[in-house]
């Protein structure tokens, strides 16, 4: 059963979010960079109506948004945790009755949530197909549900970054690199001639378990590989705090 001092909580963390123009500064940058994308994918269909929606409009578009969120996911994440330290916060927090965990599960949800409005108003886009006569539902929502574990590991990579350091901006690279890092190892992987050494490399990298959502295709290791990937990073997080408090300890102790 949820604790209503957890869902109070949240509730706390989200009003932090979404009372700043920061948030609203984004989705509407994303909105706008969403749908110039999709006007011009849209339009080169048009001009070649033989080719495949799938391979001309609903793939490149969705690869594109997430693209987008390997720049977006580190700003949402970078002062999840540095805000609470220049707030002088952080102690009071711990000593709520709540556990780290739960705070750590709190502020990772108030950003998934925050980035989940992002994707909202690009919901329009499977829409507009439909109207036109084009109705892409079973890819639109495969994709979907790969940007949404696909933003939510980049979520839990950016926390991890955010207890790690003590101020957002190199938290933010922090994250940002890891995340790039993340795709070049999947070129690397690409690029190997052997089969079976490629593929075990290309498995450790986030995007190649993406690629299977945006074409539609939902597949049960994919989906095991977010969850765990999410849950190893909270995890490490935690650990990562539990250190840090242990050195600071002996520090002031001496």
């Amino acid at each position: 059963m949820i604790r209503p001092a957890f869902l109070f909580y949240l509730k706390k963390e989200l009003k932090m979010i979404f009372q700043t123009p920061f948030i609203y500064i984004l989705i509407c940058f994303f909105s706008l960079i969403s749908g110039i994308l999709f006007f011009n994918y849209l339009m080169a269909f048009k001009n070649n109506p033989q080719g495949d929606i799938l391979n001309v409009v609903l793939s490149p578009f969705y690869s594109n948004i997430n693209f987008i969120f390997i720049f977006i996911a580190p700003l949402l994440s970078m002062r999840i945790f540095s805000k609470e330290r220049d707030n002088g916060t952080m102690e009071l927090l711990l000593l709520s009755d709540l556990g780290l965990p739960l705070i750590i599960l709190g502020k990772y949800l108030a950003i998934l949530i925050g980035g989940l409005s992002l994707l909202l108003p690009t919901l329009i886009c499977p829409m507009i197909l439909a109207a036109l006569g084009l109705p892409s539902w079973g890819i639109s929502f495969g994709s979907y549900l790969g940007l949404f574990l696909t933003l939510a590991t980049y979520l839990s990579v950016g926390v991890v970054f955010s207890i790690y350091f003590d101020g957002p901006i190199p938290a933010a690279i922090g994250t940002f690199g890891f995340l790039l890092l993340s795709m070049f190892v999947l070129v690397l992987g690409s690029s190997i001639d052997n089969r079976m050494l490629g593929d075990l490399i290309k498995y450790a990298s986030i995007p190649f378990h993406t690629e299977p959502f945006l074409r539609g295709a939902i597949r049960t290791f994919d989906v095991i590989y977010f969850l765990t990937f999410i849950c190893s990073s909270l995890y490490l997080t935690w650990k990562i705090f539990v250190y840090k408090q242990l050195i600071d300890s002996k520090h002031y102790g001496d």
